[in-house]
């Protein structure tokens, strides 16, 4: 009995951080066999909703078929969603239509691909604290309360 708090911590832990990296896990892992092809930016545009967010557009050519993509990266996905609007323009400036760069393709499915094989860690920060908050408020009131009233 006194195993289930250190089992409940460990869960409280480890699950919400696979959670939130499971995409990034899953791509870096499938990324070995994945190949670098050339591409050309075809559309970038910021656009403003709720949050204010930039979307890409690409053409590469794999065996002799042309493919459009739209995935940044394996946690952003199609859209890269940001409160900084200078980091969005400096992304939408660095990755400008036109800009002959590499992409990353799966060879078993080329309509699979990425811009980039970098992750913005950043936009993994909110998720991990929360979860982290979550932790830190079930580890007050399981052991931190209990000495107190224990103590009286």
């Amino acid at each position: 009995m006194r195993y289930i708090p250190i089992l409940l911590i460990i869960t409280c832990i480890i699950s919400p951080i696979l959670f939130t990296l499971s995409p990034v896990l899953i791509g870096k892992l499938n990324l070995q066999s994945w190949i670098a092809v050339q591409c050309e930016i075809i559309s970038n545009e910021i656009a403003h909703g709720e949050e204010q967010y930039l979307e890409f557009e690409y053409t590469f050519h794999y065996q002799g078929m042309k493919y459009i993509g739209s995935d940044f990266d394996f946690l952003e996905g199609e859209t890269i969603y940001s409160s900084d609007l200078v980091e969005l323009r400096k992304l939408q400036t660095f990755y400008y239509i036109g800009k002959r760069t590499l992409c990353f393709i799966d060879p078993n499915n080329p309509s699979k691909s990425v811009l980039t094989t970098e992750t913005r860690w950043n936009t993994l920060t909110v998720p991990l604290l929360i979860h982290l908050g979550l932790l830190l408020i079930f580890l007050k009131y399981r052991f931190f309360d209990k000495e107190k009233t224990e103590g009286i």
